[in-house]
């Protein structure tokens, strides 16, 4: 039997950079992750990543890794809440019963920076960018997102959030309006 407490809205602010309703379904949701040493919550969609270490120490069970569906995580309440499973290996969050996604998460670790970022600056859409907002506000922050640009690599976000990384993915040949256009230079014929 497991348990343990996820802090208020931290569920929910983590649904906010997972997938919806992409084909790859194992990215559905936000993975839960416990171990001796941790306890993170992932998500991502592929072109974003935001990883919330929410204690530096083991639950009392052994330790697990599932993926909560964000069908499931939609239908808490704004509060802490409170992940258990039986002895019978069924799971359950603030008294909801759900089978977590059957699928293997990525290996989120593998997509990190190992080098400094290069100050390069990059294109993002701001879309991805307006999601680590989102996030930032349910987990109590209200700083903007930073982004340590890294020319075409992944870029680190800071959110503001003790423990939370964020990674998000540049633009690929963006549109580069680098000047004012022939047809507004061009003099008012009267």
């Amino acid at each position: 039997m497991e348990a343990i407490l996820l802090p208020k809205d931290s569920l929910k602010a983590m649904a906010v950079l997972a997938s919806k309703q992409d084909i790859r379904y194992y990215l559905n949701g936000v993975l839960v992750e416990s171990t001796g040493a941790y306890t993170r919550m992932v998500a991502t969609d592929g072109h974003l990543l935001g990883i919330f270490q929410i204690s530096e120490t083991a639950h009392e069970g052994k330790a697990f890794s599932i993926i909560i569906p964000n069908e499931i995580i939609a239908k808490l309440d704004k509060k802490d809440n409170f992940l258990s499973t039986n002895e019978h290996g069924n799971w359950s969050i603030d008294g909801i019963s759900f089978n977590p996604v059957d699928g293997k998460f990525p290996d989120y670790m593998r997509v990190l920076p190992t080098k400094p970022a290069t100050g390069e600056s990059a294109q993002f859409n701001p879309e991805l960018i307006g999601r680590f907002v989102k996030c930032s506000k349910l987990l109590n922050g209200s700083k903007l997102p930073t982004i340590a640009h890294n020319g075409e690599s992944s870029a680190l976000v800071d959110i503001g959030i003790d423990r939370f990384v964020g990674i998000v993915m540049p633009m690929r040949n963006p549109v580069n309006l680098k000047e004012i256009p022939n047809w507004l230079k061009a003099k008012e014929i009267v």
